[in-house]
């Protein structure tokens, strides 16, 4: 019974999407430089910023999920 709890409690964990340190810190520079490009973006530079926004919490910048509606609660990375 506790071997197949922590098998399932290993298959869960390991389904978690999380960036790496360094890709999520590459993620938000190149969400903020693509967001301020009005024109000659790249597939990747549309793709960020379609998926991805800046919420800004003091003086930390979050990665978010871009939400359909500004007043729904973000999804924080």
């Amino acid at each position: 019974m506790e071997q197949t709890f922590l098998e399932r409690l290993r298959a869960q964990e390991s389904n978690l999407n999380v960036l790496p340190r360094n890709s999520y810190f590459q993620t938000v520079e190149e969400v903020k430089f693509a967001s301020e490009k009005t024109s000659g973006r790249s597939r990747r530079e549309y793709y960020i910023v379609k998926k991805y926004e800046i919420l800004q919490c003091g003086d930390v910048e979050k990665l978010v999920r871009r939400r359909p509606n500004p007043t729904d609660p973000p999804l924080l990375y």
